[in-house]
């Protein structure tokens, strides 16, 4: 059935697709995984190849779990993990270590994120991120907290976090 199942996404999934099954490597990927069933993210996921990237966008997964940053994103400057509901808090203590040149992060509109990680877990702990310059919160409406280590950090966008009363 795996097979199978690769051999559909590739046929109907575009060059990029294609290439991520084919186990090319890339500097820059953006996916909007909205219309990807959560066996075709999983598959995407496991195949996609990480050394490299320096720019990464996967936005509205409905699989995209704390595990895959697991890997080295050792290159990685800009990531964009909008609306991605399987992230938990742990999330941000594998970042913080696979990602030691993140420049940009967007975390924006993930709700039961926020409500778990930056409420509770940032509240005795803060995000540290040496390069950091770029953080977007937007429309996290449940975060009431913000810890964050960050000297580099020249943009803070947290349009819309209504609860928001503390940053640290």
């Amino acid at each position: 059935y795996k097979e199978e199942a690769v051999q559909l996404l590739i046929r109907n999934g575009g060059a990029e697709i294609a290439a991520i099954m084919s186990g090319q490597r890339f500097r820059e990927l953006k996916l909007d995984l909205s219309r990807r069933s959560p066996y075709e993210q999983s598959l995407l996921f496991d195949n996609l190849q990480t050394e490299e990237l320096e720019k990464l966008s996967l936005t509205h997964s409905s699989e995209l779990k704390d595990s895959f940053f697991e890997r080295k994103f050792t290159a990685l400057r800009e990531l964009d993990i909008r609306k991605c509901s399987q992230l938990t808090s742990g999330v941000f203590v594998l970042l913080m270590k696979s990602c030691p040149n993140l420049r940009s992060l967007n975390l924006a509109q993930n709700i039961d994120l926020t409500k778990l990680a930056i409420i509770n877990w940032l509240s005795t702990t803060p995000l540290t991120f040496n390069n950091l310059e770029i953080l977007n919160i937007n429309n996290c409406s449940t975060l009431q907290q913000l810890r964050l280590r960050a000297p580099q950090l020249q943009h803070l966008l947290a349009n819309d976090c209504f609860a928001l009363t503390k940053i640290q």
